[in-house]
């Protein structure tokens, strides 16, 4: 968020992606709650999302631990944000109906989706009895693997240079690809822990703490049922959190909603 949220970086990275001659060159950043669309509905928060001048919507979001239901997340994701324009949009006067602005997904994983790593999937809606020719551009996904790519020698586009670099810049000793694209030079400095603020030092460390708490209890809830001994993931973002942040046990106990007795023994 704090490198994609500058917009010469995400426009950089959008047209490294999209690789089409109508280049991106504005953006407007747009809030990432969505509400939803009934009472009791499920409430969204997106990584990043931002429009176009032309209306394109871009939500931008990094998975870095792998989830069973990934893939359907995704695409509840993609049709919020489709669905959302004619709940909540102002511009029906302007077009008919169910006139809709073009969504993409690009999703930045740290895994791989499937056995064979692929720098690159690219999901639109086809006729699959007609050649599989693209049925609607008003959805589309992108999925880019960050460790599909292994060496800079790899990096013969814009895009697999933008992987490269997420993937790899806290152990690389030097920034790569500067004399050809010198927004990496850029990207440097601003990457750098210390640029940030101390505000924004401390939302750093807090998504790291939501962080930990979500993706624990993710795991906690997709084992419930299941065999006592299997139920980790929880009780391993809990320890994380005492071992790393000096949280007593009381609290992290109190956090997760375990029981203290438990993560002792734990």
């Amino acid at each position: 968020k704090h490198i994609f949220g500058q917009e010469v970086f995400m426009i950089d990275l959008l047209n490294s992606v999209l690789n089409r001659d109508d280049k991106i060159t504005k953006l407007t950043y747009n809030p990432t709650e969505s509400i939803p669309e009934y009472k009791d509905g499920k409430k969204v928060i997106f990584d990043l999302k931002c429009t176009t001048q032309s209306g394109e919507i871009f939500v931008v979001e990094m998975q870095y631990s792998y989830q069973v239901y990934f893939r359907d997340r995704a695409l509840y994701y993609m049709a919020r944000n489709l669905s959302s324009q004619l709940v909540n949009g102002d511009s029906r006067a302007e077009k008919p109906p169910y006139g809709l602005n073009p969504v993409y997904g690009i999703f930045l994983t740290c895994f791989k989706l499937d056995k064979e790593p692929r720098v690159m999937r690219d999901i639109v809606l086809c006729d699959r009895l007609n050649e599989y020719q693209q049925f609607s551009d008003r959805l589309r996904m992108i999925f880019l693997e960050l460790p599909a790519l292994k060496s800079p020698e790899e990096c013969d586009t814009d895009m697999k240079k933008w992987i490269y670099v997420i993937n790899n810049y806290r152990t690389m000793e030097t920034m790569p690809f500067t004399d050809d694209k010198p927004i990496f030079k850029q990207l440097e400095e601003k990457a750098k822990l210390h640029a940030l603020t101390p505000a924004e030092q401390e939302l750093y460390e807090a998504d790291f703490m939501n962080y930990w708490a979500y993706t624990g209890s993710m795991e906690y809830a997709e084992m419930k049922g299941r065999a006592e001994g299997e139920a980790k993931g929880i009780f391993s973002a809990a320890l994380k959190l005492i071992k790393e942040k000096g949280w007593s046990i009381a609290e992290a106990a109190s956090f997760f909603g375990i029981p203290e007795s438990e993560l002792v023994q734990y």
